[in-house]
């Protein structure tokens, strides 16, 4: 670069002009570079005045009027608006559920329904003797025999007259399988019932149907029976006395109970427990632990009516809250359905029994029966669409 520089000025020396050129760009090349100035600091916001507000001390800062305890009792009245609300929808809901089925359950029954509701009623329809039925006369010979019978045996005939046929199916003749049971006068123990009591009634449809029919119309009965005549209502019985009254109750039945037997059968044994509690004057305890297995062997055959029934009987006799009770029947029968049919008359029952826990205002029962409700009727809408 030196040699080039010596060399460009010797060429500019000859020349007047290029040497004041090469002298000028020399010079501005060898000048010193200005430095950039520094930029000026930023200027902080500048604050702005706050108007200030005179205090007027008639009103205060904070409403101390109404105490704290009056924000809570509302909050707590209002506690009740969401178990309402969700029970409401809870309605609707399954409400909508079963219309659909109705409609699935009516096409589904064109085909195979209407052959198997009609031999369920030709089945199920109780077999009456002749000589019984309305608007027929006996013949002189059966009516002395009949007369001679009852009164040699009048607590066997009183025992007959008192065992009602209610079947699964809806009967033509109303006034059938409606008979109401008369208490025995006199004492009478629990083994005295046994021996003279109701004869197992033979079954009278085959084992398979009776899967199909869980009760097709539960009676809801009253929230509290009347207790039966000449009775009061107790308390429950203590546990050590229920628990006494248990092991002489499975002395005397457990051989019976154990022994295998269709389904027909079992639901007759359940009926014939429900017959002697409410015949029985034994002490409470026996009364209350035989109602009580009534129910239970009831509800693990499917026999809805007769669960029903033996609950009634334990609340008419006893202080108890039948609800609850049917609330957990109509779960154990939402568990063993298999049908549509089933399941229809589980939501249906359910319908029933939310409305009588609205009324009594228990909010909490009702919003558990109302999901009983929707579960059954989310598995119908299942087994509907296959």
């Amino acid at each position: 670069e030196l040699l080039n520089q010596v060399a460009a000025a010797k060429l500019c020396l000859l020349n007047p002009t290029k040497k004041s050129a090469y002298d000028r760009r020399i010079k501005a090349t060898m000048r010193p570079k200005a430095k950039p100035s520094a930029a000026a600091p930023a200027k902080p916001p500048s604050r702005q005045p706050v108007a200030t507000v005179a205090a007027d001390p008639g009103v205060p800062a904070i409403n101390t009027a109404a105490p704290s305890s009056a924000y809570r009792e509302r909050r707590k009245k209002a506690s009740w608006q969401v178990p309402a609300a969700l029970a409401l929808a809870t309605v609707v809901v399954v409400g909508l559920a079963i219309m659909l089925l109705r409609n699935e359950d009516q096409t589904l029954r064109v085909g195979q329904g209407e052959s198997q509701q009609q031999g369920n009623a030709t089945s199920a329809r109780p077999t009456q003797d002749p000589s019984t039925q309305r608007g027929t006369e006996r013949p002189d010979s059966e009516a002395a025999g009949s007369q001679a019978a009852s009164s040699a045996d009048p607590q066997s005939t009183a025992g007959a007259e008192s065992r009602s046929t209610r079947p699964s199916v809806e009967e033509d003749d109303p006034e059938e399988g409606d008979a109401s049971v008369e208490p025995i006068n006199g004492p009478e123990t629990l083994a005295d019932l046994v021996a003279n009591g109701p004869e197992e009634q033979t079954p009278d449809e085959p084992d398979d149907i009776l899967d199909h029919n869980l009760g097709e119309s539960l009676p809801a009965g009253p929230s509290q029976p009347a207790p039966p005549p000449g009775r009061e209502k107790t308390p429950i019985p203590a546990e050590p006395d229920r628990e006494r009254a248990l092991a002489a109750f499975w002395k005397i039945y457990r051989e019976e109970y154990d022994d295998p037997k269709p389904v027909k059968e079992k639901q007759n044994l359940a009926k014939k427990w429900l017959h002697l509690a409410r015949l029985s004057t034994d002490d409470p305890a026996s009364r209350y632990v035989t109602f009580e297995q009534a129910r239970d062997l009831a509800t693990k055959v499917k026999d809805g009516v007769t669960a029903y029934e033996a609950v009634d009987g334990m609340a008419a006799e006893f202080l108890i809250d039948p609800l609850p009770m049917k609330a957990k029947i109509l779960e154990e029968f939402s568990r063993k359905a298999r049908w549509p049919a089933e399941y229809q008359t589980v939501a249906n029952q359910a319908f029933l029994l939310m409305d009588e826990a609205i009324r009594q205002d228990a909010i909490t029962l009702a919003g558990e029966i109302g999901q009983i409700a929707l579960d059954t009727a989310r598995e119908a809408a299942q087994v509907a669409l296959g």
